[in-house]
């Protein structure tokens, strides 16, 4: 496999990508030729002659967890196959565990299955099981006196991922886990996202690249790497991101604390601006930044999370606000993007000749505050404490932003039943949680854009926010009160029922909808989701 990554690492060098394709292609219908062929005959039959095949089970576990998302993210599929796969890939999961309670490596592949099944409850215990037996066995080999934990190197290859650090390091310094070394192991064959905004976060972990070092370290990894693009570890109790950043950030929020970076090195801030002039930015200008995710960097022309793109077109009406303001915008993202048209005091950065990793953390670091989406660098923002807009947002369960934020929620159309589908259904049920297009397509919803007033309504907002002209009525209170307290009664935090949102829904969008928040039937939501 690793001369194949070379291979095409070659290929893409000299531009031979549809080679490239081609090839990749042809392997991944390999192998899933050979994993349908092990689960439908390999595995079984070992396990009929040695019904306690520990391997065996741990590998049909696998090949039917594979096999469940790849039959998920179709179109179409078989209800009674699918829920077939998913309840054989439980059983697999549980016999190992039976047959071996301490094979570490099980745990994970078992409560994310259960996880994307939607059983959360049963995730939530095993991910405990998972965090209690680390703890155990560390204990036994005294490991966990050497005082490090290592997180996964593959976040280094998603900014997204990556911004999980952010609620990670400050768990720690609130004092929520123990103040342990932090340890990422980053191999040549991890594609980096962003080496600028990883060089960063140097100040908080050691990032070790050297094959020797990573290969001394990596039994160690087993037990004491903390699994962060999935949950977090807080005084004891394990619970997943979707909690446990949003109670991090509440309390860093409540305790005043400033971001974990709170300025830029001063290279990348005098050649930021340096290059900011020779684009035409003055600089004591302001600028907003703004990202729009669309199909084509990551889509491949797959449907999968195609919920989460929008039409940059869309933002024009607020592109204008903030340069009537006196601002300017900088459009983020890559080439594939569609391109913005000329506009005054816009700077179409996608589609320019500057781009690089360290702009990009220049960019996020320096704007006045973020337009974005459910994607793109918002974690740079983050880490700089920047004021985001994050719009046409979806999943709602990972809203576990700053209250300075504010956001808009993409909205469902029954198309059965001819309606909006009210807060409490798309909050109680699978329609938050942001499954994938298809999933969205098979329930007959229709997942709506935020409109352009909208957008520009929202960005005025934060502009008034900011410039501290805007009182918040007694009416616009009262509906943000009653949509938090919604957010806790609905669980939208998977694993807990208790907690709201931190950031704030834009007021004129609540006050056009609010007759969502008066919910008559939301007690049909699980009937609805089921019956589509």
């Amino acid at each position: 496999m690793k001369r194949l990554i070379e291979w095409a690492r070659q290929q893409r060098l000299q531009g031979n990508l549809r080679q490239i394709f081609r090839i990749y292609t042809w392997w991944k219908q390999s192998e899933r030729k050979m994993r349908l062929y092990a689960i439908k005959v390999i595995y079984p039959s070992g396990i009929a002659l040695h019904p306690s095949w520990e391997n065996g089970h741990f590998g049909l576990g696998i090949a039917l967890h594979i096999r469940y998302r790849l039959l998920e993210s179709r179109e179409s599929w078989d209800e009674k196959e699918l829920a077939d796969l998913g309840n054989r890939a439980i059983d697999s999961f549980r016999k190992v565990l039976e047959l071996n309670p301490e094979r570490v490596e099980t745990y994970e592949h078992f409560f994310s299955l259960l996880y994307s099944i939607g059983r959360i409850e049963e995730a939530s215990i095993v991910l405990q099981q998972f965090e209690d037996l680390k703890r155990k066995l560390t204990e036994k080999s005294e490991e966990d006196r050497l005082g490090i934990r290592f997180v996964r190197g593959t976040i280094a290859g998603s900014i997204g991922l990556l911004g999980n650090l952010d609620y990670y390091i400050k768990a720690g310094l609130l004092g929520w886990r123990p103040p342990h070394k932090i340890i990422m192991l980053v191999s040549d064959d991890i594609p980096i996202s962003n080496r600028c905004f990883l060089d960063y976060w140097c100040q908080y972990i050691t990032v070790i690249s050297d094959p020797n070092t990573i290969k001394m370290l990596s039994p160690m990894v087993k037990c004491l790497e903390d699994p962060i693009n999935w949950a977090l570890t807080l005084n004891g109790q394990a619970m997943f991101v979707s909690a446990a950043n949003t109670m991090v950030q509440k309390q860093w929020d409540d305790e005043k604390r400033p971001p974990l970076m709170t300025n830029l090195f001063t290279r990348d801030y005098d050649r930021g601006w340096q290059c900011l002039e020779e684009l035409g930015i003055p600089r004591d200008a302001w600028f907003v930044c703004l990202h729009v995710r669309e199909p084509g960097f990551k889509d491949i022309g797959l449907k999968t999370d195609s919920y989460r793109n929008a039409d940059i077109e869309t933002y024009l009406p607020a592109i204008r606000t903030v340069v009537a303001h006196g601002g300017w915008v900088i459009r983020l993202g890559n080439p594939t993007m569609k391109s913005l048209p000329a506009l005054d005091h816009v700077i179409d950065y996608a589609h320019s000749d500057v781009r690089s990793d360290w702009m990009d953390v220049f960019l996020g670091s320096q704007a006045r505050f973020i337009i974005g989406t459910a994607s793109g660098p918002n974690p740079i923002s983050i880490a700089f404490g920047v004021p985001m807009v994050l719009t046409n947002y979806l999943p709602w369960n990972l809203l576990h932003f700053s209250k300075t934020d504010l956001f808009l929620p993409r909205l469902f159309w029954s198309v059965k039943e001819g309606r909006h589908l009210t807060f409490t259904e798309i909050l109680s049920s699978k329609l938050g949680t942001g499954i994938n297009q298809s999933s969205y397509d098979r329930l007959g919803v229709d997942i709506l854009d935020n409109t352009p007033e909208e957008i520009n309504d929202i960005v005025l907002e934060m502009l008034m926010r900011l410039d501290g002209d805007l009182i918040y009525s007694t009416s616009d209170e009262r509906l943000q009160e009653r949509f938090q307290l919604l957010t806790a009664a609905c669980g939208i935090h998977l694993g807990r029922k208790d907690l709201t949102i931190n950031p704030r829904i834009g007021k004129e969008f609540l006050s056009k909808y609010d007759t969502l928040l008066d919910d008559e039937v939301g007690a049909k939501s699980d009937q609805l989701v089921n019956s589509n």
